[in-house]
């Protein structure tokens, strides 16, 4: 009953169950687990899959020494896509946003990466914070599936165009069905294949990890 009771509230759908989902889940993580394989062979990787892992997990070209070189990263991947959103968007939101690090007194405890709103009447934009803290922990390559998810044209862009529209309920400006929000999070991230902002095969693999 638990279980069935999570996934009402996370999908909103009552002809789903929880058996569904499972089998839909082993289905995904096989056929991402065949992307992944094909990605690495793109890559000229030359050994097994465990060890290409081991690779990415390991190997200093995709860590960051410095917290400013990984905002920098962020902030550029932000831009990049900032000026593609006109092609793929009819409608862009007013309010801008900024690249922040996450507050030090979270950042031990903290996601990789959130977006953080603002109100329309506020005197900053929306900030997508990134998470400085255990750099040997935060690769670039999977900056680029993170950036489109947690800032544009993920949730800024979706957040920010709510704050716009006119007489709507208060609630609809904050309402956040999970389905809703993180599957647009989602779906950006897969855009950014379209729109030709995954640089190399290691972006794209990291894209892969996050779905996964």
């Amino acid at each position: 009953a638990y279980y069935t009771a999570l996934v009402r509230y996370y999908t909103t759908l009552d002809t789903v169950t929880p058996e569904s989902i499972h089998a839909l889940g082993l289905k995904e993580v096989a056929r991402i687990r065949k992307e992944m394989a094909g990605v690495m062979a793109e890559t000229g990787f030359k050994g097994n899959f465990k060890q290409f892992i081991q690779f990415l997990r390991t190997d200093t070209q995709f860590y960051p020494t410095t917290p400013e070189a990984l905002l920098e990263r962020a902030a550029w991947i932000s831009k990049d896509i900032d000026g593609r959103l006109p092609a793929y968007f009819g409608k862009l939101p007013r309010q801008p946003y900024s690249v922040e690090p996450v507050p030090p007194e979270l950042a031990p405890n903290y996601t990789t990466g959130r977006y953080v709103g603002a109100p329309a009447s506020a005197s900053r934009g929306g900030q997508y914070w990134v998470n400085t803290y255990a750099l040997d922990k935060r690769p670039f390559y999977e900056m680029t599936a993170l950036t489109l998810h947690e800032a544009v044209p993920g949730h800024h862009l979706q957040n920010a165009l709510a704050l716009e529209i006119e007489d709507a309920p208060e609630f609809r400006k904050d309402f956040y069905p999970h389905a809703f929000g993180e599957g647009w999070g989602l779906y950006s991230e897969k855009l950014g294949v379209e729109m030709g902002v995954y640089k190399t095969p290691y972006d794209d693999f990291g894209r892969l990890s996050m779905e996964m």
